[in-house]
């Protein structure tokens, strides 16, 4: 049983413990918390030579808590307030807006990543995802269809936050696209595309751009 002068020594350590980091961290920017949490330096001289590894493969609970941590964050974390506050630039244009979505997803599952030893880089995702898909391959069916559910789950939540969308009702009565409908859909937009009144409008607005002025580089070798 936890005596009450135990939970005191407990409360004092912890204390101790949260003000020394609050230190620590008032030393760093806000993106340096996870330096603090998972590189090598460290005020203990046993921690110098630290460096995270990742793991060698990765089992069930692994892959259950990778998804879910950063299905959080982009539901209810900073990943959702970015992608809130993403949502309200109106007049930013539909490629760069889906390029922030994607840097917002990718930032909140680097900071998931690097606390399990992975590089917070392109080549720790890749690493992962390599990892992710050699599991995820070996497990029974229904584990698989476990993990394409939070997939769906996950990228439906980002979408419908970063575009004002109804999650529950981005397709009609919440009902799975199947793949030969999606195919389909992709060949009646790319046909709606070419037709004559849509070039037109194009055309139109093409020609209201203004021409920009040509200014000649400074560094072309001479001749």
């Amino acid at each position: 049983m936890l005596t009450r002068f135990n939970y005191r020594c407990i409360q004092s350590s912890s204390a101790a413990l949260a003000s020394r980091f609050a230190t620590t961290n008032t030393r760093t920017s806000t993106g340096g918390l996870g330096r603090v949490l998972f590189s090598s330096s460290s005020s203990h001289e046993y921690q110098t030579n630290f460096r995270p590894q990742p793991p060698k493969e990765l089992n069930l609970d692994m892959a259950r808590g990778i998804q879910n941590a950063n299905r959080l964050i982009l539901r209810h974390g900073v990943g959702h307030q970015r992608l809130q506050l993403l949502s309200q630039q109106s007049d930013l244009p539909l490629v760069l807006k889906w390029q922030h979505m994607m840097e917002i997803y990718l930032g909140a599952q680097l900071h998931i990543l690097a606390a399990l030893g992975f590089d917070a880089n392109e080549q720790g995702i890749m690493m992962y995802t390599q990892k992710l898909s050699h599991f995820v391959g070996g497990c029974d069916p229904d584990t698989q269809e476990e993990f394409r559910t939070m997939g769906r789950e996950t990228w439906r939540t980002i979408l419908a936050t970063a575009f004002q969308l109804n999650e529950t009702t981005i397709l009609p009565g919440g009902q799975e696209m199947s793949i030969v409908d999606a195919r389909n859909t992709v060949h009646k937009v790319a046909t709606k595309l070419m037709e004559p009144s849509i070039l037109e409008m194009v055309a139109q607005r093409c020609a209201k751009i203004p021409p920009r002025k040509f200014i000649p580089s400074t560094n072309r070798p001479h001749h």
